[in-house]
């Protein structure tokens, strides 16, 4: 799966993905409704 094409469940807008050092993976988030969750 594609990872850089998610889309956020409550608004269907652009997930952004990024790597979190603390968490040692990738995250996604997205920019309108602020929610950050783990991508793996």
């Amino acid at each position: 799966m594609d990872k850089s094409k998610f889309s956020c469940d409550i608004c269907n807008g652009e997930i952004i993905v990024y790597f979190n050092e603390k968490y040692d993976g990738n995250r996604g988030k997205c920019p309108h409704c602020e929610i950050d969750f783990p991508l793996e």
